[in-house]
């Protein structure tokens, strides 16, 4: 498809077509482009999902893997978007002032996850704990690490309970690693 949009663009192919420029434009032009980010798209989604499902098969410390793969296909859906409406000539610049205005709005109202969601990303790179290690908050809360996830993390204390931690917390509080 790619060759023949280029094909199409070269002035000594389209004088020699008995079809009119704009027919070869509507025809070759948007639709061939269209069909071509389509499969970028794909494409580099499915290459990213890939290299996340063998990082997930792995194992790690962190659960951040299924949160890449949904911010990534969420960046190409929006880009692979944008670029079709761009390509098709449809006006995208008050899409975008709204869509600045409602990630404000989203932004204030989910202040507490997106805390804790930058949280996990500090703990992941400072590597203050692991899962298995026995840890004491400043508070006195204490227990075993049983799961690091992107918004919490998960203790097990002595008398087999189960402690859920905000990440926001985890990293604004003196953690001592038994």
């Amino acid at each position: 498809l790619a060759g023949v949009f280029v094909l199409t663009q070269v002035p000594a192919v389209r004088a020699s077509v008995l079809v009119e420029p704009q027919l070869l434009d509507a025809v070759f032009g948007r639709p061939s482009l269209s069909v071509i980010v389509l499969v970028w798209a794909y494409a580099a989604n499915a290459v990213v999902n890939r290299v996340v499902a063998a990082v997930n098969e792995e194992g790690g410390r962190f659960d951040f893997a299924p949160v890449f793969s949904n911010v990534w296909t969420l960046a190409v859906l929006l880009g692979s978007v944008g670029t079709l409406l761009w390509l098709w000539g449809i006006e995208i610049t008050p899409l975008l002032g709204a869509a600045g205005v409602a990630g404000i709005a989203v932004g204030f109202a989910a202040k507490d996850t997106v805390a804790n969601f930058f949280g996990g990303i500090a703990l992941y790179f400072d590597d203050t704990y692991k899962i298995g290690d026995y840890i004491v908050l400043d508070d006195g809360t204490a227990g075993t690490v049983i799961k690091v996830g992107v918004r919490s993390t998960t203790l097990l204390t002595r008398d087999e309970v189960l402690v859920t931690v905000p990440n926001a917390t985890l990293n604004a509080s003196k953690v001592t690693n038994e």
